[in-house]
């Protein structure tokens, strides 16, 4: 590990004392070396190389909790990020939003992600928290799986991002089939064990369906320096990601000023509720009927 003392290294050197898990031979694995295009850098426009490895590759939990929030996930790999985003970007019940079309957008290292991940962390505050002990090419596969698995496009696409990158891949339901579940479900088939919990010998996981729950519980596990299954990246995150657009926390999108604020934040960014439901997908199941057009 690198001995660099940057404000945003210091932090986090306690979370590396001690080898992560999945990391069995007793040794470290050499970390990635740093993106060529930020080696062409200079160095004050650059992170440190500590940090760039920090951000460059794994698994990646993103939770805001604007409106009514949006989790999703990325992964990175030899710092290349893809996005996967879950929601109700597409047509939904007339009279009920609650269930609609489940829609997911892939967005691979260009310049939709960017900015899509621009705007999350800038307007939005979104928090990043890596996930340590999950596979990001097992996660990635079973991501990108389901996605291709998909040629069906949203009946009323919300906005260019889901005209271009999304895909229907099943019926979106407020209370247990939305982002924050299927982040959820996406995490656990990499192998973690993140959302297990252990009391007086009884191990059990727990069943995130909102943001806010979420968040909370990443804060948690991210602030335990002996928990070695998550970190928070948000600094270096942005230290990555550039506030190209100049948002402001809580400034309106274009998509609120079309839709409104209201119904932005729980119609467009894909949100969810109080209620458990995430292991049952939901108890909405069949009151979306989509329109012959």
């Amino acid at each position: 590990m690198s001995t660099c003392r940057c404000p945003a290294c210091i932090g986090r050197h306690t979370k590396w004392d001690t080898t992560p898990p999945g990391w069995t031979d007793g040794t470290r694995s050499p970390l990635p070396e740093l993106p060529e295009y930020l080696q062409q850098q200079p160095f004050s426009h650059r992170i440190c190389q500590a940090e760039s490895n920090v951000v460059g590759d794994g698994t990646f939990l993103w939770v805001e909790t604007t409106a009514a929030g949006h989790a999703f996930v990325t992964i990175h790999q030899h710092g290349k990020i893809t996005v996967y985003t879950y929601g109700r970007y597409g047509d939904v019940q007339p009279g009920n939003p609650m269930v609609g079309e489940g829609v997911l957008l892939r967005m691979s290292d260009n310049s939709a992600s960017q900015a899509y991940l621009s705007e999350q962390l800038y307007r939005l505050q979104a928090k990043v928290f890596k996930i340590l002990d999950a596979d990001p090419v097992a996660i990635d596969g079973y991501l990108s799986g389901i996605y291709t698995g998909s040629t069906q496009a949203s009946r009323n696409p919300r906005g260019d991002m889901t005209r271009q990158y999304g895909r229907v891949i099943d019926q979106y339901d407020l209370t247990g089939s939305n982002c924050t579940t299927h982040s959820v479900k996406a995490i656990r088939f990499g192998g973690s064990r993140i959302f297990e919990r252990t009391i007086i010998g009884f191990t059990y996981s727990d069943d995130f369906t909102i943001p806010g729950s979420l968040l909370r519980y990443m804060e948690q596990v991210s602030g335990d320096v002996a928990d070695l299954r998550a970190m928070e990246v948000t600094p270096q995150m942005k230290a990555w990601i550039s506030n190209t657009r100049g948002w402001r926390p809580g400034e309106e999108s274009p998509e609120d000023v079309v839709m409104g604020s209201s119904a932005s934040g729980s119609g467009y960014a894909g949100s969810s509720t109080g209620y458990a439901g995430g292991t049952i997908d939901g108890s909405l199941g069949g009151m979306y009927e989509p329109e012959n057009r």
